[in-house]
C-alpha cells in the first residue's frame, strides 16, 4: 500500500512517528515522540547498474533540480560523485517518507542546498537545506555515514 506505516489504533502514543529503511545489510529505524514528521532511508554509497554513470545520471535527470546536478557533477570523481548522487537520494526519499508520498511526486520541485560537501562516518550533520519549487522551507535534516561504505 501507498503511504506512511503507522500504528494501528495508537491512543497510548498518539504523536508517535517513525520510518525504516533498508538496502542489503543496511537497516535504519527512527521513531519520534512530537509532532515532527519523520523520514529515513539508508543506501551504500556505490553504484553498479551496469551504464557509464553519465548515461545512468542522463537517466535520472528529471528526478534532480538543475541546481543538485551541478552539485553532484561537480563533487569530484565518480566516487564522489556517486557520494554526491546517493546522498540527495536519501534525501529526497527521506522527505517524501516524512510525508508520505513516496517517489511518485514531481522530485525536481525538491530540491536540496548541500552546505556541508562531506559526510563522516559517526558525525552528523545538519545544515542541509530543503526547497520546494525554488522556496526554502523550514526542515531539518541529519545526515551520516554509517560506516566506510
Amino acid at each position: 500500500d501507498k503511504g506512511k506505516p503507522m500504528l494501528f489504533e495508537s491512543n497510548t502514543y498518539p504523536n508517535l512517528d517513525f520510518n525504516i529503511s533498508h538496502q542489503g545489510d543496511y537497516v535504519v529505524l527512527a521513531g519520534e515522540c512530537s509532532n515532527v514528521k519523520l523520514g529515513v532511508d539508508v543506501m551504500k554509497l556505490e553504484y553498479s547498474g551496469g551504464k557509464s554513470l553519465g548515461e545512468f545520471f542522463r537517466l535520472m535527470t528529471k528526478n534532480f533540480s538543475p541546481e543538485e546536478w551541478v552539485t553532484i557533477k561537480s563533487s569530484g570523481t565518480e566516487k564522489q560523485q556517486t557520494a554526491m548522487f546517493c546522498r540527495h537520494w536519501c534525501l529526497k526519499e527521506s522527505y517524501v517518507k516524512a510525508i508520505g508520498v513516496g517517489i511518485t511526486t514531481n522530485l525536481q520541485d525538491i530540491s536540496f542546498k548541500v552546505n556541508t560537501s562531506v559526510l563522516n562516518k559517526n558525525s552528523i550533520v545538519d545544515d542541509t537545506e530543503l526547497y520546494i519549487k525554488g522556496m526554502k522551507v523550514n526542515w531539518k535534516f541529519q545526515e551520516m555515514l554509517l560506516d566506510d561504505q
